[in-house]
């Protein structure tokens, strides 16, 4: 791979030093040399590949080089090294104010000059770097603040030593309040717990500062108007160089929704537990297997009385592993019935169970799942044993 020497313009209006310094020079670097300010702004202007500048500031008439360094940096960031025989306070102060990779006095030795071009370089890279890591972390931190802005999550940041805290705006939105509601204490957070989730809240605080367990807990806040919401939390505690607890940054998001789902399926499971065992008909549930035999995934308390089997008994057992040969056959075949048709199937049988012999009359649903595959069917057995014999007195008679 070919290294290219790096290119130093070298601004000097008088010939001589102009030549003994790019003669001192050229061994390491490519030295292009003008002597006005108005020329050095022309090079850099032209698209001359230039990386280090060594400015003269007297340059005779015409515009002398700070002027010429002012007008360079306003479009190009370039080290720029000034070199002149000024030593006054003033004169180095007013080149500082324009940039600051070095200031080398022209009675120097050379050796000092290269020291100092390498220093501007190392300086100048330096600084190149951090920019280009700041503008990542920018990017990065804006990519962070819309995901965090779109998912509505608060982030939070307390100083242990000092009991300070500092919210970002969607924090005191997830609270029901204002920024300037908020005092920046600690105390003023507690104020926001619903009465029965504090203590939980302030233990879980402690816990995770004495590093027991990670800061991972739920708990309701009260809104200034009243209002009831669940906050989920999450924080990570920062150690000081002696290790012990400085700062802890966490994130807070609202899950009212999530926890009023929640509560709205538990109650029509224990719904459904309820009409599941206190029907006076029977209800099953069943797997299919993949060579299409049926096992019990559950009875209700009526199908494990019509059955003679507790679902301890049954669950997660075969058919045929629970039943007679004879009576495992017909019940398969109207399992594979229902299966293969993919609709409801209501028929009456016969059945000798643990139970006894009685007669039923039997609904089975295909349970099709996201795929449109039948993996479970469930049942509805309505014992008509009772039915079956008037009839049969009926005929008799």
């Amino acid at each position: 791979m070919l290294e290219f020497k790096k290119s130093i313009l070298l601004v000097e209006d008088e010939a001589i030093i102009a030549m003994m310094t790019a003669k001192a020079l050229e061994h390491e670097y490519d030295v292009m040399t003008v002597f006005k300010g108005e020329e050095a702004v022309e090079s850099v202007n032209s698209g001359k590949r230039v990386d280090l500048i060594l400015m003269d500031i007297n340059l005779g008439e015409g515009m002398d080089g700070t002027e010429a360094a002012e007008i360079i940096l306003r479009d190009r960031h370039l080290p720029v090294v000034f070199l002149s025989s000024h030593t006054e306070k003033e004169v180095i102060a007013k080149t500082e104010k324009i940039t600051s990779y070095g200031y080398v006095v022209k009675d120097t030795s050379y050796t000092v000059l290269h020291a100092s071009i390498k220093m501007a370089f190392k300086l100048y890279e330096a600084r190149r770097t951090i920019s280009e890591n700041e503008k990542k972390y920018r990017i990065l931190n804006e990519r962070l603040q819309l995901a965090v802005y779109s998912a509505n999550i608060g982030i939070w940041d307390l100083d242990v030593l000092h009991n300070k805290l500092i919210w970002d705006e969607r924090m005191c939105q997830l609270y029901g309040m204002q920024m300037e509601d908020f005092s920046g204490d600690f105390e003023s957070w507690g104020k926001c717990f619903y009465p029965e989730d504090a203590d939980h809240f302030y233990s879980e605080v402690q816990l995770a500062l004495h590093g027991k367990k990670e800061f991972d807990t739920e708990f309701r806040i009260v809104w200034p108007d009243g209002t009831i919401r669940n906050i989920k939390a999450f924080a990570r505690v920062l150690k000081d160089e002696q290790g012990k607890p400085a700062r802890m940054t966490g994130i807070n998001y609202d899950i009212t929704e999530k926890k009023q789902a929640e509560e709205n399926l538990r109650e029509r499971e224990q719904q459904y537990r309820e009409i599941f065992n206190s029907t006076t008909n029977g209800i099953f549930l069943l797997e299919m297997t993949q060579d299409r035999h049926f096992k019990v995934i559950r009875f209700n308390a009526a199908e494990e009385k019509m059955v003679g089997l507790s679902n301890s008994e049954a669950e997660g057992k075969l058919i045929d592993d629970i039943v007679s040969p004879k009576t495992a056959a017909a019940l398969n075949e109207n399992y594979r019935r229902c299966v293969e048709r993919r609709e409801n199937v209501t028929y009456e049988e016969k059945l000798d169970l643990p139970a006894g012999c009685r007669f039923f009359r039997t609904t089975l649903t295909p349970i099709i799942d996201k795929n449109g595959l039948i993996q479970r069917i469930s049942g509805i057995a309505e014992d008509i044993t009772e039915r079956k014999s008037a009839e049969k007195r009926a005929k008799s008679h």
